[in-house]
């Protein structure tokens, strides 16, 4: 499984970036980065929804 699939579970399973980070042996930068457009694209796509 890539890196960005996990962590999207991670994100899915509430996991906080810093654990993920660890757990996945990568970079703060990115992780955060991934986290911040998941969670932006999420609020968009349920905003259009209404």
């Amino acid at each position: 499984m890539s890196t960005q699939k996990k962590l999207l579970v991670f994100f899915v399973m509430e996991v906080i970036t810093r654990l993920a980070e660890d757990i996945l042996s990568i970079q703060a930068n990115p992780a955060m980065l991934f986290y911040r457009k998941i969670s932006q694209d999420t609020a968009h796509h349920l905003a259009s929804c209404r």
